[in-house]
């Protein structure tokens, strides 16, 4: 079965010229995974190249806000008939030979300590682990802490309902609150905040609302999975590597030896295969 999680395939972020056609890609999909709505992960052109009975999973995302739209309504109000919006810790979602589980976000939210202006306004999102005979894998996306709750207490609860995992799947960039143009690039973000945050914007300035390289660290001490391995550190040519990603997995090594950790980051190029092997049959990862 093929699982296909926040598809870029014909983006503005990139050249043209680098990008898989849908065609190479649409007839291997069987279910689309949306971890959350931010424009280098929700691609409403890319999600339109599929059939409209393919299955998609999003956020639970309902009123819409600022900085979150419903995207279940929207994609239904495009024609997509099988889109579900499964709760964190729901029963699994059958996809062939995958199970699905969908779990917690935090992070990347407007603050790290606090609640924005009101407390709807939250950039939704899911991780997802994904089982496939006895591989199991878990995509960490964007996510980080928040005001709600940390990724590590999630790490806690995979570890004991699904042992150890063999991949992890992250970003390793520490986005902080850095200008008014944070994450979005639009101001959405410092449009969530009360004057009296605005006026203490400064103080938020060292303050990562991803996990970085010692979340991502922290949470293979919890986990220790086999591997871990970069995602959406921006577009690159295939058989490149992002911009700093190189130093990113030295550093993760860095703090996964300090931390006696025996997980393996896996330099991981665009259009790179990621295979392992489960009773004698190969499972792949692929980076598009």
């Amino acid at each position: 079965s093929g699982i296909l999680v926040d598809p870029q395939l014909i983006s503005s972020f990139s050249d043209a010229t680098n990008d898989y056609q849908p065609s190479q890609v649409v007839p291997l999909v069987d279910a689309i995974l949306i971890s959350h709505s931010h424009g280098d992960h929700y691609n409403l052109p890319t999600l339109l190249s599929f059939p409209r009975d393919t299955l998609i999973i999003v956020p639970q995302a309902d009123p819409p806000t600022l900085i979150c739209e419903d995207m279940a309504s929207r994609l239904k109000s495009l024609g997509f008939r099988n889109v579900i919006t499964p709760p964190w810790y729901g029963p699994p979602i059958a996809v062939g030979d995958f199970q699905i589980h969908v779990l917690p976000f935090y992070g990347e939210q407007p603050l790290l300590r606090e609640a924005p202006r009101f407390a709807d306004l939250r950039n939704h999102g899911n991780t997802y682990v994904l089982e496939s005979g006895s591989q199991v894998s878990w995509i960490l996306i964007d996510s980080g802490d928040d005001d709600r709750g940390r990724m590590a207490d999630v790490a806690r609860v995979v570890r004991d309902r699904f042992g150890r995992i063999d991949t992890i799947v992250s970003n390793l960039r520490s986005f902080s609150v850095g200008s008014p143009f944070y994450i979005t690039g639009t101001g959405s973000y410092w449009l969530c905040l009360s004057a009296e945050q605005i006026e203490r914007f400064s103080e938020y300035r060292h303050d990562a609302i991803t996990l970085g390289v010692r979340g991502v660290a922290e949470l293979c001490s919890i986990v220790n999975p086999r591997y871990v391995v970069p995602y959406a550190h921006w577009w690159s040519k295939p058989r490149t590597l992002p911009d700093g990603e190189k130093e990113m997995l030295g550093a993760l090594s860095a703090e996964l030896s300090h931390l006696r950790c025996s997980t393996q980051p896996v330099c991981w190029p665009i259009g790179g295969r990621l295979a392992t092997v489960d009773g004698g049959r190969a499972l792949e990862t692929r980076v598009l």
